[in-house]
């Protein structure tokens, strides 16, 4: 970062923008580590849809961790400290030199419910961090919008549709300053060159068909210099070429020349209000306070605080590095520091990962069984749910109280509770699940999310299993013509008990030679985990390529009830 005094007022600089010596990542050409996860994309794959809002009174967190997601360690290392795991991942990534879109550690961040978000920059960066280097006629805006570089930018939007999972993409940011090429007043540029750039690159990427990328228009906390022809009101693409508004905006404290301590409202009130008028979700795309000058604990705990009052910032991605000795942004700058975060993002207005993916991926069906009924389970949009088959006594259905409930007499008694037509999509399937006996002192009463069902029989199942002491066991498993494949388990790690309330999700992903399938389970009063906790991949020939979804319910002690709430299946 530098730090700019004009009219008195010391400005937020970060030309982190790809300093060679400052950016860790893969060199130019070569390909990052390969992911344990990582999967080939079918073409017929589904593209994921873009990035929401949150609901109301609520925003995602993210970072930016020098080195990630390159470096694994790094974000793991960020989640320890944070005690949570970003909705959303921010790296900054040149044109120069040609580079794709990562296509294997999106996948991975992916995996791990995380939305990649790439600042992508048209330059060559500087040698040296904090260089000015904005005479770069290669990158500027008018060869942008002629198409003169549309052959790099086709391959990079190729590679995003490869992908297919969500990507947040930030191209050209704080255009408002004259710190990049792309600047509207820097190297031979307008404003008017600006948004001819935006809408041309838009373009290109829906002509490729990478309708995957949620597109973020990302200003500067204020316009350097601030004169009407450098308004923001002259880069503004227009409405439909925006997805969600950005902007930058640093407490600098004293480590700026000439800079003091400001307060959230200080920073960010005047631009958020110039910002609202444009209706989109707004994001603080790099937001961060040193040490030097203040309480750096306070101000993130008053930031996080004061955000309740600006309705439209619907995210926050921390700027965690440190620049230079007095310049630490880092969350882990001070103990204090990293404890007032800690206890910010903790709070229930604030979504860590899965919740962005997961907003990414279209809804098939979801039943909050909010009817009543007996006899059956009833229908939810037209669907209707079946019994197809049970071992021992029958099981007797009904809707009531908001749940699906199961009654079991003595004895064994098992069952399969169908629903929809029958699909070979790529698909996540969840239920949260309730029981008022688990055992008698035998095999415990449990239960299980099924996926490509074609009769009772026949599915992929994930499975929560209660064991003594109050253990359980998340296990994944196939049946075929009745033949049971035990394909993966591992311990949940909670514990559970009569009458608790839990949730258990599984995903099917087709790749070839095989499906794979993971799944994990939480008490359904806890945060959903990010991280799969069971993995598997099924490559045999009796592999399942479709079918239907639904829950299967296996009492072993009774009389017993069983209760099934809010069933959703969602595209991957």
């Amino acid at each position: 970062m530098l730090a700019v005094i004009a009219g008195g007022t010391t400005l937020s600089l970060r030309l982190q923008g790809g300093a060679l010596a400052d950016r860790p990542g893969p060199p130019t050409g070569t390909a990052p580590p390969a992911s344990s996860f990582a999967m080939a994309a079918p073409a017929a794959w589904p593209l994921a849809g873009k990035v929401p809002a949150p609901p109301a009174a609520r925003r995602y967190w993210g970072a930016y961790r020098r080195g990630a997601p390159y470096d694994r360690d790094a974000l793991g290392a960020l989640e320890a400290q944070a005690g949570r795991v970003p909705a959303i991942l921010m790296w900054y990534q040149e044109w120069t030199g040609g580079p794709l879109f990562d296509v294997d550690s999106a996948r991975w961040l992916e995996e791990r419910g995380i939305v990649p978000m790439v600042s992508w920059e048209p330059w060559k960066p500087p040698a040296r961090f904090g260089q000015l280097v904005v005479d770069q006629p290669a990158y500027s805006l008018r060869r942008i919008a002629s198409g003169a570089l549309d052959a790099f930018v086709e391959r990079y939007a190729q590679a995003i549709k490869e992908y297919g999972g969500p990507v947040m993409l930030r191209p050209m940011h704080e255009m408002d300053g004259f710190w990049y090429p792309w600047s509207g007043l820097a190297n031979g540029n307008r404003p008017a060159d600006y948004v001819a750039a935006w809408r041309h690159l838009r373009a290109v990427f829906e002509r490729v068909g990478a309708t995957n990328v949620t597109w973020v228009w990302s200003v500067n906390h204020r316009s350097v210099p601030a004169t009407p022809e450098n308004s923001i009101a002259r880069y503004w693409p227009g409405a439909r070429f925006v997805d969600w508004i950005g902007v930058s905006g640093f407490n600098w404290g004293d480590a700026g020349v000439g800079s003091t301590w400001k307060g959230f409202d200080a920073v960010y009130r005047p631009r958020y209000r110039e910002l609202t008028p444009y209706r989109k979700p707004i994001m603080l795309t790099e937001i961060g306070a040193p040490e030097a000058g203040g309480d750096k604990g306070v101000w993130i705990r008053d930031a996080f605080s004061a955000m309740a009052r600006y309705p439209a910032i619907r995210a926050i991605v921390w700027y965690d590095k440190r620049d230079t000795p007095l310049r630490d942004w880092r969350i882990e700058s001070s103990p204090r520091a990293r404890a007032s975060f800690r206890r910010a993002i903790a709070a229930g207005g604030v979504l860590s990962a899965p919740a962005a993916v997961r907003a990414t991926r279209p809804v098939l069906f979801r039943d909050a069984f909010s009817r009543r009924g007996a006899g059956s389970w009833g229908a939810e949009d037209g669907l209707e749910w079946a019994s197809v088959g049970t071992t021992g006594l029958p099981l007797s259905l009904a809707v009531d109280g908001g749940h699906g409930v199961a009654l079991a007499g003595s004895g064994v008694n098992k069952g399969d509770v169908l629903v929809g037509p029958s699909t070979a999509d790529d698909l996540e399937v969840s239920a949260t699940f309730s029981e008022n006996l688990l055992s008698l002192g035998g095999t415990a009463n449990h239960w299980a999310v099924l996926a490509r069902a074609s009769g009772p029989r026949t599915y992929y199942a994930f499975q929560l299993y209660p064991e003594p002491r109050g253990k359980a066991l998340l296990a994944i498993y196939r049946a075929s013509e009745g033949r049971i494949a035990d394909l993966s388990e591992a311990g949940a790690p909670f514990r559970v008990a009569e009458g608790g309330v839990y949730r258990v999700r599984g995903r099917i992903v087709t790749e070839p030679g095989g499906v794979r399938l993971l799944a994990r389970a939480w008490p359904a009063s806890d945060p959903e985990p990010a991280s799969w906790q069971v993995a598997t991949v099924d490559r045999s020939a009796a592999r399942l390529l479709g079918g239907r979804v639904g829950v299967r319910l296996s009492f072993y002690a009774g009389p017993a009830r069983m209760t099934v709430d809010d069933f959703e299946a969602r595209r991957a």
